[in-house]
């Protein structure tokens, strides 16, 4: 049981957040450590799937999020002259469960951190860096130039890609470069070429985006293939609209509304395997265990899913050893299979085999005519419905 027992959160995030917050409900004593002072989450988007939707509405934050957001009920692929390949629906998972949502993500750190200050479980330091940590619960932590160690019963790493805490243990850990770049931004007004959740294969790799319901528009594009790249490595804004113009001409018009480089969010894009995700009492979430390609839209969705089912776990079952042993055991086959899935997505669009991509989009047109065809389908991890019982159970 976590009931009365004191919790480190490493990493103040959206898996993070939302980790303290169902630890909380469930009971624990739970200090999130954030090295930044002001923290803001970067990266423009984000497309929430409803099993994400689902441990959030649990939590109370269902209205203020779609107040936030734009709810998308459907997905479309589309060839580089805009036929369409496939349209994918969000799988009905029940009321409230029926769609996805995309919004800024600062909008959703927002509302996590928000109802952080209101739970009185949950203390919040930030500009305090986690320094050193050990699989018997002991955290050293650094603040103004201060450092001081701290007793806890648990450690949960939700400290991303480049996890501190995943260094410190033994989690047998890989972290891959796929040699490919991720580029978001975000820009006024709407455009007809994203006027839904579109995603268009084109010889220069996807480009997609959604309007975010605030009278802005989500892009994400790849920057994988020549001479991307280049461009991005300079900082070469021009040449970056002159490649997209010419290879997908609709998307023209969004990125003029780009006024400056500065403006877009580029990542590489890493996948991190760990052959443990628990070493003692320090448990991973979210990136820091299982970082993967975009492709799917799971990656902030499964860090969530890693929270709810910590705390579900670990608030069902005693000693914390076993319960961290159900939450592995539960969490990390779902996971795998969603990176394998991503990765094979990214092959696909980004490297299909020379001269081979008109047979790849006929599959796709082929596969979108299959029946019970939807967005979900074998990424989910979870059901959402009984995901949702669970998180609002965890408050008793």
């Amino acid at each position: 049981m976590i009931e009365n027992r004191d919790v480190a959160v490493v990493g103040g995030g959206i898996g993070g957040l939302t980790a303290a917050l169902c630890l909380a409900r469930a009971g624990a004593a739970v200090v999130v450590f954030e090295q930044v002072g002001r923290p803001r989450e970067a990266g423009a988007g984000i497309l929430l799937m409803n099993n994400g939707l689902s441990v959030l509405g649990g939590l109370g934050l269902a209205d203020v999020l779609a107040r936030a957001g734009h709810p998308l009920r459907a997905a479309t692929l589309h060839d580089a002259d805009g036929g369409l390949l496939a349209k994918i629906p969000v799988r009905d998972c029940g009321p409230g469960l029926d769609y996805a949502l995309m919004l800024r993500r600062s909008a959703l750190h927002q509302a996590l951190l928000d109802a952080v200050g209101a739970e009185p479980r949950i203390t919040l330091r930030l500009g305090t860096r986690v320094v050193a940590a050990n699989r018997d619960g002991k955290v050293t932590v650094e603040s103004a130039g201060v450092r001081e160690t701290v007793d806890v019963d648990l450690v949960v790493a939700a400290d991303g890609v480049h996890s501190t805490v995943r260094g410190l243990g033994d989690f047998g850990a890989r972290v891959r470069d796929l040699t490919a770049l991720s580029v978001r931004g975000m820009v006024h007004g709407e455009h007809p070429a994203l006027d839904g959740l579109r995603e268009y294969w084109s010889p220069a790799g996807v480009f997609g985006g959604a309007p975010m319901g605030d009278g802005s528009t989500y892009f994400f594009t790849s920057a994988t293939k020549r001479p991307l790249p280049h461009a991005v490595a300079l900082g070469d804004l021009t040449r970056f609209r002159q490649v997209w113009r010419t290879a997908l001409p609709p998307v023209g018009p969004i990125l003029d509304r780009v006024t400056c480089f500065d403006q877009l969010y580029v990542t590489d894009i890493l996948r991190v395997e760990c052959r443990r995700w628990v070493d003692g009492r320090l448990v991973l979430l979210g990136d820091a265990a299982h970082a993967m390609p975009p492709n799917l839209g799971q990656g902030g969705s499964s860090a969530i899913l890693d929270a709810a089912i910590l705390a579900i776990e670990l608030a069902a079952h005693q000693p914390v050893d076993e319960a961290l042993r159900r939450y592995a055991a539960r969490r990390r086959p779902a996971v795998r299979a969603a990176q394998a899935r991503a990765c094979r997505l990214l092959q696909l669009t980004e490297a299909p085999p020379r001269g081979l991509g008109p047979v790849r989009d006929f599959g796709v047109r082929l596969a979108g005519r299959l029946p019970k065809v939807s967005a979900g389908n074998g990424v989910l991890q979870e059901e959402p419905a009984e995901l949702y019982a669970a998180t609002v159970a965890l408050a008793g």
